[in-house]
C-alpha cells in the first residue's frame, strides 16, 4: 500500500467515529495535453490508472457556462441541458470505463462518501467545473461533497517592489 493510501486510510475517520469513505481522484500533467488519473479508494486502497486527454480550446462548452454565470439564477431548460451536457463531457473525458463503474458501484454501496480531486495543474484545477460532473444520471456535486486541492503550482518571485512597502 502507498503512503498517499495509508494517509488517506487515516484521514477517513470523523469525530464521531462515523467512517468516511474518500474517494481520491490524483490528476498530474504528464506531456503536453496528456494527464494521469488515479483514483484512490481510502475504504479499499483500491488503485485505479487512466491517462486522458485535456485541451482547453477543445471544450467549446465552458465560454457558454461563463454566458449562464452572468446571467443569474433563473436557469431554463436548455440551460439545464447545457449543464448535463457540460457535466458529462468532463465527466467521459477524465473516467475511463473502469473507474467510472467502480465510482457507481462505491456510490451505490457507500452512505457517506467524499470526492477529492487533488490536481497538480493549477488551471485546470480553477477552469474546470469539477461540481457539474454528471455520470449520465446525477450531477456528483450534488450527491456528494467535492473539494479540490491545488498542489505542485508554481511560485512566482516577486520582483522590484520598492521598499519599504506602505500600506
Amino acid at each position: 500500500m502507498t503512503k498517499l493510501c495509508q494517509a488517506t486510510r487515516k484521514l477517513s475517520t470523523m469525530n464521531d467515529n462515523q467512517e468516511i469513505r474518500n474517494l481520491d481522484f490524483h490528476i498530474r500533467p504528464t506531456s503536453a495535453n496528456l494527464y494521469s488519473l488515479e483514483l484512490i479508494d481510502s475504504a479499499s486502497g483500491t488503485l485505479l490508472h487512466n491517462d486522458f486527454m485535456y485541451n482547453p480550446k477543445g471544450l467549446e462548452y465552458l465560454e457558454a457556462l461563463e454566458g449562464l454565470e452572468h446571467r443569474g439564477l433563473i436557469l431554463h431548460s436548455s440551460d439545464r441541458e447545457l449543464l448535463k451536457k457540460s457535466g458529462k463531457t468532463l465527466y467521459d473525458m477524465i473516467f475511463s470505463a473502469k473507474q467510472s463503474d467502480y465510482l457507481k458501484r462505491v456510490m451505490l454501496q457507500s452512505r457517506s462518501l467524499r470526492l477529492r480531486f487533488i490536481i497538480d495543474d493549477y488551471k485546470m484545477a480553477v477552469v474546470l467545473p469539477w461540481e457539474l460532473l454528471y455520470d449520465g444520471e446525477n450531477f456528483l456535486g450534488l450527491i456528494y461533497p467535492i473539494s479540490r486541492l491545488v498542489i505542485g503550482t508554481a511560485h512566482k518571485r516577486i520582483e522590484n517592489i520598492p521598499y519599504p512597502l506602505r500600506i
